[in-house]
């Protein structure tokens, strides 16, 4: 999805190798979330709840 730079006001394309949008004009970059990421927290969250219940049975 192509979105407006909000430095020079010029159409900023997706790159792959970066996973962001880049401004050919300028250079500026904006990360793009991706799903790997919210997943690898959503994961660690899970993780440390169960640790935290099996130290409280522990107990």
């Amino acid at each position: 999805m192509n979105m407006i730079c909000p430095k020079c006001q010029r159409i900023m394309s997706y790159d792959p190798y970066f996973k962001a949008n880049v401004c050919r004009q300028c250079g500026t970059t904006e990360r793009v979330p991706t799903v790997e990421v919210t997943t690898k927290r959503i994961i660690e969250v899970r993780t440390n709840k169960i640790q935290e219940r099996k130290m409280a049975r522990a107990m």
